[in-house]
Order: C-alpha cells, then structure tokens, then sequence
C-alpha cells in the first residue's frame, strides 16, 4: 500500500494522468509526453493560476468569478468580521518564524477586537482573475511520500520530503527521528501546510485514530460520533442491509 503512495494517478474529464514523484520534482505522464513541477518559492504565488507548484487547477464557470474560498474567507470590507477565523489552537500550531503563518493568515480589527482569517487565496475580485481552485499540488504529495517513506521505514528519505516544505516555510531542518516522530512531525506539517485545503485535518484525524482525543479537548460537547455522518433514512429504506450509524438510532 505505501509503495502505491510514491505515484499517484489523477483521472479528470480529459483523461488520466500518471504523477511520479521523483525527488525534488513531480512528472506527469500523459499519452507519452512528460512534464515537470517544482514548489513554488513564494507562497504567495502558490495558488495563483498557472503557479509551479500546481498539479490539478479549477477555473471558475467563463473564468468568471474569485474562488469560492476568496469569497468566504476574505472580508467584503474592513467593516466586516471574518465569516470564517481561523482558531486559537490553529495559530498557536505554528512555529516561530513560520512564513506560512505570516502569508497565509491575514487578520482584521471589528470594534476593536482581532480576527485572523485564511489567506492562502488572496483575491476575492470577480473582475481581475488571478487564482484557481487548487485540488492538488506538490506540497502535498511530498508530505504523502514522506508519510510512505516512514512506514516503509526509510526514514532519511522521509526526513528529506519533510525540509522540503520545511525549508520553503523558513524553518530549520529536522534530523536523526524516530518512526514515530517522524510520523508526529509530517502530521504536523500537514496541519500547517494544507490547513483549509479540502478537510485534510479533518480526514488526517479519522484515518489515524486521534480525532475523539484532538477534538474533545477543544469541543465541549464532542462524541465520538460526530465523526460520522447519520446515514439518511431514505437510503435505509432502499437497503435493508443499511444499518445506522452508532448515536443516530
């Protein structure tokens, strides 16, 4: 299984596309032509349209409209708070002197108080397009590798994908962990590097075992359920074999 990890196939409307990590790079395959990708050195850039860290882009409908997540996050005004802020546990995550931190949260004073929001997409215009919906890009993939690296217990070759995103975010390298903190350190950097990215965090924390003892320190009234959605009961009815979800009944 984590073999499979190190190349990844992307299947769109046009077709399928065969991407192979190969060190500090990706290369797409596609009908026997190849092309090749690199983190973006600004992180500002990295989610504007054509950015070199880019796998997978979505333009809106005519390329008419900002992202939906510019929209959501961004304030249509100084005089208006954050739909979305990000949390207090969220921004005490990140290391001192982390750019991701200074480039990717934005902050805003509503009747004197400070609210701090996502900024990784920084444009909410509908008249001058820069940025697309990015699906997938390489930062993740290195954390995906590194992750595979480390059950395979190649940990030089998993510490090496992890400076990768370290570096780039201004952050000293890591060296000489165990499986185990290697694992800790790429859930990490997953966290600060792909936060508001497709519920990474949220998925992250089902698949590995920790989201009752993460959210029920922050969420008073978190059960266990929660990490499940109840199966409709129309769906039930379709299916007798269907059974509810534990804390539905």
């Amino acid at each position: 299984m984590w073999d499979r990890r190190q190349r990844i196939t992307v299947k769109t409307d046009n077709g399928s596309y065969s991407v192979l990590l190969k060190d500090s790079r990706v290369t797409f395959l596609e009908r026997g032509n190849e092309a090749t990708t690199s983190l973006s050195a600004d992180l500002n850039s990295v989610f504007t349209i054509n950015s070199s860290e880019t796998i997978w882009e979505i333009a809106s409908p005519g390329e008419a409209k900002s992202t939906a997540e510019a929209a959501a996050f961004i304030p249509g005004s100084a005089a208006i708070k954050p739909s979305f802020s990000v949390t207090a546990s969220l921004l005490n995550a990140f290391e001192s002197g982390d750019l991701r931190k200074s480039n990717w949260i934005n902050s805003a004073v509503v009747s004197n108080v400070t609210y701090y929001y996502p900024f990784k997409y920084q444009n909410r215009s509908n008249t001058d397009i820069t940025e697309y919906e990015i699906v997938i890009r390489l930062a993740e993939l290195f954390l995906i590798r590194a992750e595979a690296r480390a059950m395979q217990s190649n940990m030089a070759s998993a510490i090496n994908d992890i400076n990768s995103i370290r570096s780039r975010a201004g952050l000293p390298s890591l060296s000489n962990l165990t499986q185990a903190q290697c694992i800790t350190a790429i859930m990490q950097e997953r966290r600060v590097e792909l936060f508001t990215e497709w519920g990474n965090r949220w998925f992250d924390l089902k698949r590995t075992g920790n989201i009752d003892e993460v959210l029920g320190a922050i969420k008073s009234n978190w059960q266990s359920f929660d990490a499940l959605f109840p199966i409709p009961y129309s769906q039930i009815l379709y299916n007798i074999n269907l059974k509810q979800n534990p804390g539905y009944n």
